[in-house]
């Protein structure tokens, strides 16, 4: 049920309450129930409506029954306060049996509800409707009858105490109450709630210092979910600068100046850091956004973006979107970019002078979506005061906009030294000024020649001729050329766009076979991989290579035993909110996401893959993750698209189950009520 149709039953129901009082309580009490309602009062009925909604995805009907009962109830307890003493305490009791009975069941298939604690709700119906009974016949006394029989109706209500007790006792699950991680989950549907309210009563400022209250003492029940909010807070962060960096000074300075002009001159400036590999770009960057006139005029909106890891659009804007620390969450990546780093409406001069730097560029520029990349980087050089630095491997920028261009050339022979000596420390000074002095780049490449991979020229093929040669000088020759093992994992680390942890590269993905000391050293030796003391990675351009070129049998089977280890992986840690381990499982996932995600879209591309059940799964398994961490739709829709062709109705309710929650998180609810139905029909389609 959606949660605009609870409100406006919510409205209907408390109308009618008013309306059918009236006519039972004198013109005083009449002003009191018409009259606003207090702080505590609303807050209290924002937690039953939230209880109503949440009872009635229970799969058992008389628990949506028995919490409209109870709601009803305690509308009467209200209304006769001023009748008996103990209509506060009774309408507590019925309020905290609620709460109880909603939270024990909730989240319970209704095979687990038992036969017992069936006949316990029922009979809570019962004493519920028997308590309704006698307090309504209470309420139509006469004044003077309420006074004469004043002691009778204490009585009465004391017994509907006890009946209260009795229920209550019932249940063995009450010690659930305090269970850290259902009133999280009740604080974020009460959050929920509010946010729809706020809608309906925009200018109700009461109702929002009310909700507020609710989250206050959800808090101080639990100090693990306050220390959660204030953890949330992010900061742009950047990658500490090397410490050999020599014979740039001259050149930084010049870029700062670039990118601080008058302010009468422009509000916007685009610096284009281009060259070859290996160059320095990155290096030169770094220093350039942490020089002093940069700091000054930039200050903390200065913002790094690590573009190699972009290996396709969706990826680039999940970049984008964590590196600009974006806190808008409708599930529209972009939209939810733009639309924060847009100026205030109509007030340009209010927004601050921002730097974006765009570090490896070339990734994302060089995919088959390269039309979607442009659109971007357009739409971001348009917004005011925002600037743009880009390091690319490349000799023209990437767009046909007035850029800065400056192309970064070898240092000279004085800091090639410098940084030689400073990496080898032993090494003589007077051989490395020898060998630089007659080993010229022209010398170097001759030779190259004459060993015989002309490595330097360009086929009818294309650009990549290069590339690919210049992979192959290191994987054909030693000391790749003698180590199965070496190639064997590297074949194996292609599959991953995101540095991997050792420690999980040791204990999951490498097989027995492969000794994977020798071949990571071996890797180490030829820069083909980056290593870090936590991770291990392989740059795009040799990913790229790797998959085109290695044999198809042999490629085969590693994707095979990748596909494996990753569906194993996520089925070990598929927990849900509310379970033992479902913090350290969502730690885990979320330090592999991307690779989690590239694998398994790798598995379920081709439009003609056998998807096995346990694909099905994995792809279920990292969609709820992400409906619960950060929600998006891109990953759900393609698992529901997965599921439709794979022709598995299971895995095909279960995905648009999935995606109703999502496009609930994200208020789209049109699209939650159709895709929870389409579930619905499913299910019982699937059930028989």
């Amino acid at each position: 049920m959606s949660l605009l149709c609870s409100c406006w039953r919510w409205h209907k129901n408390s109308e009618f309450s008013q309306e059918e009082h009236v006519g039972t309580v004198s013109t005083a009490q009449r002003k009191d129930v018409l009259g606003p309602p207090s702080k505590s009062d609303m807050a209290a009925d924002a937690l039953l409506s939230t209880l109503e909604i949440v009872a009635e995805t229970i799969p058992f009907p008389a628990v949506g029954t028995a919490v409209k009962a109870a709601v009803r109830l305690i509308e009467i307890c209200q209304q006769a306060r001023e009748s008996f003493e103990q209509a506060d305490e009774l309408k507590e009791r019925v309020r905290g049996l609620s709460l109880v009975l909603v939270q024990g069941l909730s989240g319970k298939p209704v095979e687990e509800i038992t036969d017992s604690l069936k006949r316990d709700i029922e009979q809570l119906q019962e004493d519920l409707h028997y308590i309704e009974e006698k307090l309504t016949d209470i309420l139509k006394q006469h004044r003077i009858l309420v006074i004469l029989f004043k002691n009778a109706n204490e009585e009465a209500v004391q017994k509907c105490l006890k009946r209260l007790d009795g229920s209550l006792s019932s249940f063995e699950f009450s010690r659930q109450v305090q269970n850290a991680t259902v009133l999280k989950k009740l604080e974020n549907d009460i959050e929920t709630y509010y946010r729809t309210l706020q809608a309906t009563w925009r200018n109700t400022e009461e109702m929002k210092r009310s909700i507020e209250e609710i989250k206050a003492i959800l808090r101080n029940y639990n100090p693990e979910f306050r220390q959660e909010i204030k953890s949330t807070s992010r900061k742009p962060r950047f990658p500490p600068r090397s410490r050999i960096f020599y014979g740039r000074d001259e050149l930084v300075n010049n870029l700062a100046k670039k990118l601080v002009p008058a302010l009468n001159d422009t509000e916007q400036v685009f610096l284009a850091l281009l060259g070859t590999g290996g160059m320095g770009k990155t290096s030169a960057a770094l220093a350039v956004v942490e020089h002093q006139l940069v700091l000054e005029r930039y200050g903390a909106s200065r913002f790094w973006v690590p573009c190699e890891k972009a290996t396709s659009f969706s990826l680039l804007l999940d970049i984008l979107y964590d590196s600009l620390c974006i806190n808008k969450k409708t599930g529209q990546t972009l939209d939810d970019i733009l639309t924060e780093l847009e100026p205030p409406s109509g007030k340009p001069a209010l927004q601050p002078y921002r730097l974006l730097l765009l570090d490896n560029f070339e990734t994302p520029w060089n995919l088959d979506s390269q039309r979607e990349v442009e659109k971007l980087l357009l739409e971001l050089m348009n917004i005011s005061r925002l600037s743009i630095v880009i390091t690319m491997r490349a000799n023209q920028p990437p767009t046909d906009q007035k850029w800065e261009i400056e192309l970064i050339k070898p240092v000279d022979a004085e800091a090639s030294v410098r940084i030689y000596t400073e990496i080898y420390p032993k090494t003589s000074t007077k051989g490395l000024y020898e060998l630089l002095d007659t080993a010229t780049p022209t010398r170097l490449l001759r030779d190259w020649r004459l060993e015989g991979p002309d490595v330097l020229t360009t086929a009818d093929d294309g650009a990549d001729n290069m590339i690919n040669k210049s992979i192959a000088l290191s994987i054909d020759k030693p000391p790749m050329s003698k180590s199965t093992d070496a190639l064997r994992l590297l074949n194996l680390l292609a599959f991953f766009p995101a540095p991997l942890p050792h420690e999980h590269l040791a204990e999951y993905w490498v097989p027995e076979t492969i000794n994977q000391l020798k071949a990571v050293s071996v890797l180490s030796n030829t820069a083909l991989v980056e290593l870090t003391d936590a991770t291990v990675f392989v740059i795009p351009v040799v990913r790229s290579y790797i998959v085109r070129r290695t044999l198809q049998p042999d490629l085969a089977a590693t994707r095979a035993h990748i596909h494996r280890v990753c569906c194993s992986l996520l089925a070990l840690h598929k927990s849900s909110p509310g379970d033992n381990s479902y913090v350290a499982d969502k730690a885990f996932i979320l330090s592999q996401e991307v690779n989690f995600q590239s694998i398994i879209l790798d598995a379920t591309s081709e439009p003609k893959a056998n998807v096995s059940p346990e694909i099905l799964e994995a792809l279920l398994t990292l969609s709820w993750h992400q409906c619960w961490t950060r929600p998006r739709l891109d990953l759900v829709e393609h698992t529901l698209s997965v599921a439709k062709k794979a022709l598995n109705a299971k895995y095909e309710a279960e995905s648009q189950a999935c995606s109703a929650e999502m496009y609930f998180l994200l208020n789209q609810f049109d699209q939650a009520i159709e895709r929870v139905s389409l579930a619905h029909s499913q299910f019982h389609l699937f059930t028989g």
